[in-house]
């Protein structure tokens, strides 16, 4: 569950990082805590993404983990545009949220709550547009072993290949590519 709730946030970056561009308010001769009290949306953001950044390194550090053995793709379909989807059905919408405004301060984070809540129960949290930034792909595979998988990886993945997995919840995985396949 930890794991579900930090790709969730990781996948809010660009979020994020819109928040601080637009609500940042540097002001003339003002001391430091008057210039953090003015800032204090984007100082949430900033922690946010550090939080995000945090998750980020733990999912690295998982799937550097031991895998399960090889087993072979013999069905594949790309569903990259899983990223796309959220990234237009929540995160653009989101952006364009007037935070100088109290009541959508007190909107923003009940709704990534809502959202966060249906992706995380409905273990679509992989469709993350952070992670395809950082180079993933998704796919969903089945393999002699497995059937109808979601696949979360670094490589371009084909039917034939094989692939070594990771197990991240219920029929979602980390796949890597194994370069060489012994008879």
């Amino acid at each position: 569950m930890r794991r579900k709730i930090g790709l969730f946030i990781l996948s809010l970056w660009m979020l994020f990082g819109s928040i601080v561009i637009l609500n940042t308010r540097i002001h003339g001769d003002i001391g430091l805590a008057e210039l953090l009290k003015s800032n204090y949306i984007s100082l949430i953001a900033i922690v946010a993404m550090i939080i995000g950044f945090v998750h980020y390194l733990q999912f690295n550090y998982f799937i550097a983990g031991s895998k399960n053995i090889p087993s072979q793709i013999v069905e594949i379909e790309n569903i990259n545009y899983e990223h796309l989807t959220f990234l237009t059905t929540y995160i653009i919408p989101l952006i364009c949220f007037d935070l100088s405004v109290n009541r959508y301060v007190i909107l923003l984070p009940l709704l990534l709550l809502a959202i966060g809540t249906i992706y995380i129960k409905t273990n679509l949290y992989f469709a993350n547009p952070t992670l395809a930034l950082l180079g993933f792909h998704i796919y969903r595979v089945k393999t002699h072993t497995m059937k109808d998988i979601v696949i979360i990886t670094k490589s371009t993945l084909k039917v034939g290949d094989w692939i070594n997995t990771i197990s991240l919840d219920n029929d979602i995985y980390y796949a890597k590519l194994q370069k060489t396949r012994k008879a």
